[in-house]
Parts: structure tokens; sequence; C-alpha cells
């Protein structure tokens, strides 16, 4: 009996039938053969489209110690050729060999265990299921796709007729997801290659979200979901008329409000409105954005793992996520850990459970494998335009506060025990930069006038600074690209956080 397996091992299609085509190897036999029309897909059979293959060509064995496939030759007309050799005997296959069954090529490829796919049950058509997809953007616009499948895949027209139940949508590109209708609820599924987006309006949110590829995202009527260069709108069948009516009377683009934000070659695709963001640095949300008004909010920002009641308003498919409430003060953010057992980190601070503190655009929290930064968009653009140049040194603003000095957990460090832990503050607002210095007992240098601890003044691109005798900086506009996912960015771990703490006590 063929039972389910995680191999880590494919054949890839490199001549014949079915060229191109990847087959993840996920049973402990698999038989090689023809695919003939009418023929339905079995588990433990891979059939080509590829007429010189005989019907049960070859068969793969698993080999549970060796870890790796036995191929035996079966046909008795046509014959099984491994790396140019014809077959006599059953062999053990490794990454790199070539299969040659007729005209038919196959190569061994070792897969990636994070691109290894699930193996799936076949689709079950659901009669009046109620639910389409309409394309709003793209070449097939106005076209209706119903949802009327348990498992649909979503990618480009394939190169081969297939039997089988998908969205096949020319502009799609590199995407290739799964639409699974479980029950009376929708999710999407990305399968590899380029994440689809899922783009969503409530009262108080609107959200651009990345579809990971380790969980079911749920997918809601009135979403808009982006591949490629196409934008679908999830509807029901009232939806679905309307879409039709709108199409016929060429007023499409006035089905969705958000519709006219879409920029599908821009990165957030969305250009929301609101200065309040929310980033997701990191996880399986990861490249997701979340815009705030704060003014529709009728309790803090909640943001943890899904579950729990209250539920939070942000919810992250992580269960080692604490809890996080962000308040909306006029003048200012406070952030509070609300989580009972998680200690949350804040930049380079631990917010124990109950803690709160104050924080401003750029700020980065660590909610166990998820990371999240708050932005406030004008004020985070011009940040992000900026750096201070030190001797051949370029350090990119981060953050509407950034600390200078000598320290590991220093914004803009610069290693040199002249200065102080927090000698000075580079400080970012939607009218411009400043320099605010903190030292005591030296005074620094802006333009040869003077500024003692406490003072702020003015910094515009070029202007420099001398903050000790003979140590310059100067703001400039930023030609470094900076990753946000890198680690340094993200946030500290509890060693270096350790680390940092042991140095300066």
């Amino acid at each position: 009996m063929a039972e389910a397996l995680d191999s880590r091992f494919e054949l890839v299609v490199i001549e014949g039938g079915g060229q191109g085509g990847r087959h993840y190897l996920n049973r402990n036999r698999v038989t090689l053969g023809r695919h003939d029309p009418g023929d339905e897909a079995q588990p433990g059979v891979l059939a080509f489209p590829e007429p010189t293959v005989s019907r049960v060509h070859a068969v793969l064995e698993w080999d549970p110690r060796k870890h790796r496939f036995l191929l035996i030759h079966r046909s008795r007309t046509n014959h099984t050729i491994l790396n140019g050799t014809d077959m006599d005997q059953p062999q053990l296959l490794q990454a790199g060999d070539k299969i040659k069954l007729g005209r038919l090529v196959l190569e061994v490829r070792q897969v990636d265990p994070r691109e290894a796919p699930v193996e799936e049950a076949a689709p079950e058509f659901i009669p009046d299921s109620g639910y389409y997809l309409v394309a709003l953007l793209g070449p097939s616009r106005g076209e209706l796709y119903p949802l009327n499948y348990t498992q649909l895949m979503l990618c480009e027209p394939p190169a081969e007729t297939t039997t089988r139940p998908g969205i096949y949508v020319p502009s799609i590109g590199d995407v290739r997801a799964t639409v699974l209708h479980q029950g009376s609820q929708l999710f999407i599924e990305s399968k590899r290659g380029e994440r689809p987006l899922v783009i969503r309006s409530q009262e108080a949110l609107t959200s651009e979200w990345v579809v990971g590829t380790d969980a079911h995202f749920a997918l809601f009527k009135d979403d808009l979901l982006v591949c490629g260069k196409v934008v679908f709108l999830c509807c029901d069948t009232v939806g679905a008329g309307r879409c039709t009516e709108a199409q016929e009377n060429g007023q499409l683009d006035s089905v969705h409000p958000l519709l006219a934000q879409l920029h599908p070659d821009h990165d957030p695709v969305l250009e929301a409105e609101e200065p309040h963001k929310i980033r997701i640095l990191s996880g399986s949300l990861r490249g997701s954005h979340v815009w705030v008004r704060p003014e529709k909010l009728t309790a803090p920002l909640s943001i943890g793992k899904a579950g729990g009641e209250p539920a939070p308003l942000i919810s992250l498919p992580d269960k080692t996520a604490g809890r996080l409430e962000i308040d909306f003060e006029p003048d200012r953010l406070v952030v509070r850990n609300t989580d009972e057992t998680v200690r949350i980190t804040h930049n380079w601070d631990l917010l124990t459970p109950g803690e709160e503190s104050y924080a401003v655009s750029g700020d980065r929290f660590v909610l166990g494998r998820t990371v999240v930064r708050y932005e406030n968009s004008p004020i985070q653009s011009r940040a992000d335009r900026l750096s201070i140049a030190f001797q051949d040194q370029e350090l990119p603003l981060l953050r509407q506060e950034n600390v200078l000095g000598y320290r590991t957990e220093s914004d803009l460090r610069i290693d040199d025990r002249r200065l102080s832990p927090s000698h000075a503050v580079v400080r970012v607002d939607a009218n411009g930069a400043y320099y605010r210095h903190q030292h005591k007992e030296a005074p620094a240098r802006l333009n040869s006038q003077e500024i003692k601890a406490g003072q702020e003044l003015p910094l515009n691109v070029e202007d420099e600074v001398e903050i000790l005798s003979g140590l310059t900086i100067r703001l400039i506009e930023r030609t470094l690209k900076v990753d946000l996912t890198e680690p340094m960015l993200i946030g500290p771990t509890q060693a270096e956080i350790d680390a940092s703490r042991g140095s300066t006590s």
C-alpha cells in the first residue's frame, strides 16, 4: 500500500509531455506511467501526457534506511534508462539523476523542506456554493469565477490541458495558491512563488495581508485579493450580480471603495490615507501592513496571537506571541504589555506583563516569532530619506527619535568611548530634522554655534555637528538600502539584551 511520505525529493519533467512540471514524491511507493484522456488522479501514481511512456513504466520504492528511492523497471515493451544506461537491475536514486522513459526525461531533485507541498485530498464539487471571485483589474476584467469546489488552484493557465478544478487567469504571474472552501468559510493558502495579498477594510483598520505558506488565511466577503497584476473581489451571489450590472454599465471601478487606491506594481500595493501604520517585519505574515484610524477605535489597539477573549483586533497566527495594546493619546503613543506571562521586547527594552512605555514612529516590538513596527507615515517617510554620515560610515535614521551614543543598543552607534551612552538625539518630525544635545559636560557645535545639554536646533541636509572635539557627524540624504527584516533591525535576542546591560553596569 502506498503510504504518505515526506521524502524531500521531487521529479522535474525536463523533456517530453508535461515539460516543466514538478512532481513532489509524497508516497513510499510511486508508479510512473502514461496519462490517457479521462484518467483521474490517484494517490501514488504519477501519470504523464507522453504517448511513448508505457501505462505502467517504472516504480519508485522508498528505502527508509538510506532515505532514498529505489527505481524499478516494469514495462515489458519499453526501456527505462538511468543516466544514459539501460536498467536491468533496481537502482537507488540521488539528486541529479536523470530517468528516461520513452521520450520523457525526468530529473531527480532535492527539495527544501520549507517548499515541500502538503498532499491534498481530491477536490469535491459544491453545487450552489454562493461564493465568487470577480476580476476587477487585469486582462480578464469583469470575469466571474465560481468557488464551487472544496479546493481550487489559483495560478496562470497551465501549458498542458488539466482536469484539476482551478481559477486559471493570465497576468497572475508567479502566484501559485489554493482557495479552500471548508463548510461556510473560505481560506486561501500560498503554495510557492509570489505570495498573494488580501486587502480588507474594517471600521478602524485597513489592512494589506501577505498570505503566508504555513497556515490557511481566512478570505471574507468584500475582501480584495491581489495576485500579480490581477485584483479579484470575493463576493456572494448578490455581489456577483452587482458586479455584472456594473460591468454592463461601465461602472466596475466603483464596485469597491479601495479599488482606486490599489497599485499592484507598488510596495505596499495599497496607498492608504491614514498616517498610523503597523508593519509586520517577521513571521508568517511578514510584509503585511495595517493602517489604523484611532478615532474609530473604541478601545486600545490590541495585537497578539489569535484566540482568547476578547480577540485581538490584529490577530497573529503565532502561538508564541504575547499581547500588546497601543493607546493613541492626543500627544503621545502609550504601549502596554497585557499578556499575563509573556515578556515583550520594545526596541532594546523588555516590557514585563502589565508594564507600559511610550513609543514613537519606527519603534519595534518582538511578539514571539513575530516582529511588528509602528510607523507614523509623514514622519517615517522623512526619516527614511535621511542618514548620519560619520567618517566612512552611513548610519540610517530608523526612528522618530534616534539615540546617538557608544552603546550596542544606540540607534546611531559610534564606537568611541569618549561619547556618553546617550550622547545626543537626532529627532525627526513631519517638518524636518533636529539635533538635541544630551552630554552635560562637553557642548556640541552646529555650524560653529554652541549647543548645550538640553538644547535642540534644526538640522538641515549637509549640516555638520561637532559632537566632541575632532568628532563630527553630518546629516545626509540616504544612499544606503535598509532591509528592515535584518535581525539587527528587527530586535535583539535575550543574549544581546543581557550583554548590553552587562556592559553598562
